[in-house]
């Protein structure tokens, strides 16, 4: 016989345990449409959905360890990755997020954006910095929607100081930033018929002439900005369909636009603003580089993989060097080592070019879709960023992971650091002093600051 403490103990095990059991049982497996209505059954509490980097993290109040009420994985689609959801009392303002390795990060919910939060729901990326990295974090900054290209301005003669340029892919105009602060300096709108028009993507800038010069692919020209004034001047033929980089000559005296869709150069004199030439290509280009001559241009094909070497003079294809099959999408020439250093965003690799022989020399795997790379100013570093693997549906939406941007010592080509950044940094700057770095995370709409006086 069941006496009556025993009983009332069953029953009350079973009133309060039971309903919390089917909810787990519920749960089980991976999820994809979560209805962020389950868990509100208290209304002074909300719920906080958190994708970290690293995954293994773990969320503190106080000294407290709070555990989440799930966990699960939306493969596709958006939003996509690993997530942990937590239902918490509406008084918790400070959280910690901690992992082995990593420095703990320290979130204060009521400073959050509206854009993450609502009254009963919070949703949240955070990535953590890790120990011992020469990369120290510093600062963000808010900027327009999709920021393709990051251009450092180096003591221009006007009054804003250090600039930063950002070019808006999926925004309208230019966007100057003071590369100290990271405050907004002005955005640069382009006038009729091209303003309502997207697609700005790379610029290149002319110190002489105090000119950035911003291509834009939806509309086939190529846009000068006063950096003195930060105010448009005019705006000029590219030569091509969707153009993409641009690359001055040495001297400063011609600019040549990759042109996408119509697989050419376009040289421009900067003097006369006049198109002088196009020229053909067996592909598809990206990013080029001049020999310290300026005698030869080498270009990216990025369909292929391979490099294009063009005589500058005549504009003349001389060769094409079979470093394919892969995309190779950015390069830079290293007067340290007289190399050409190139990005293979293919095989998410870097690979150095001997101009002498015209044969690879190095080859390394990095990390996915490589973007931008940046050589310090005294060769002795190359920058790498890695957007991270695309979300399986396209790469326009976030996917599971975060991206990164490497250091590689060009002396040793080995990997030496490393950090993550959000989601697909690919802007990458330097700052004059080798003292900055900036990149850009393309579907965050922001820029992140990193102080690298280590390296020195």
């Amino acid at each position: 016989m069941i006496d009556r403490r025993g009983l009332y103990c069953y029953f009350l095990f079973f009133l309060l345990f039971y309903p919390l059991l089917s909810l787990f049982a519920e749960q089980a497996g991976p999820l994809k449409n979560i209805d962020l209505s389950d868990l509100q059954d208290d209304e002074d509490r909300f719920q906080l959905t958190l994708k970290t980097f690293p995954e293994e993290c773990t969320l503190f109040s106080g000294s407290v360890e709070l555990s989440p009420v799930r966990e699960y994985q939306i493969p596709e689609g958006t939003p996509c990755g690993n997530f942990k959801e937590y239902s918490l009392p509406g008084e918790y303002g400070v959280l910690t997020i901690t992992a082995p390795g990593y420095r703990p990060k320290v979130i204060r919910l009521d400073s959050v954006s509206s854009d993450y939060r609502d009254a009963n729901a919070m949703s949240l990326e955070v990535k953590l910095e890790p120990f011992g990295t020469g990369l120290r974090f510093l600062s963000l900054a808010e900027t327009g929607e999709q920021p393709k290209s990051v251009e450092f301005l180096p003591y221009p003669a006007g009054p804003f100081g250090d600039l930063l340029a950002v070019a808006l892919l999926r925004g309208q105009g230019v966007e100057f930033f003071n590369s100290h602060t990271g405050e907004l300096v002005k955005k640069v709108n382009i006038p009729e018929p091209y303003g309502s028009q997207l697609g700005f993507v790379e610029s290149v800038y002319l110190p002489e002439r105090k000119e950035l010069w911003v291509s834009q692919m939806d509309s086939q020209k190529i846009h000068i900005i006063n950096v003195e004034t930060l105010s448009y001047i005019a705006s000029v033929p590219s030569g091509g369909i969707w153009t993409k980089v641009l690359t001055a000559s040495p001297e400063g005296d011609r600019v040549y636009a990759s042109n996408w869709l119509s697989e050419n150069l376009g040289v421009i004199d900067p003097e006369s603003r006049e198109l002088e030439m196009k020229i053909p290509l067996s592909g598809i280009p990206r990013g080029s580089a001049f020999t310290p001559d300026g005698q030869y241009l080498y270009v990216c094909i990025y369909e292929t993989g391979n490099i294009e070497k063009i005589e500058a003079s005549t504009g003349l294809s001389l060769k094409v060097i079979e470093t394919g099959p892969g995309a190779a999408r950015h390069i830079v020439y290293n007067d340290l080592d007289n190399l050409f250093y190139i990005s293979d965003m293919w095989h998410g690799s870097i690979y150095t070019l001997n101009p002498v022989t015209d044969r690879v020399v190095n080859r390394m795997r990095v990390a996915p879709n490589l973007n931008t790379i940046k050589l310090s100013k005294d060769g002795k570093y190359l920058f790498v960023s890695s957007r991270g693997r695309n979300n399986p549906e396209t790469y326009l939406i976030k996917g599971a992971e975060f991206g990164s941007v490497s250091v590689i010592d060009t002396q040793s080509f080995k990997i030496i650091d490393r950090v993550y950044g959000g989601n697909q940094p690919t802007g990458l700057a330097l700052s004059e002093d080798n003292r900055t770095l900036i990149f850009s995370d393309f579907l965050d709409r922001r820029l992140e600051f990193y102080n690298i006086d280590s390296f020195y």
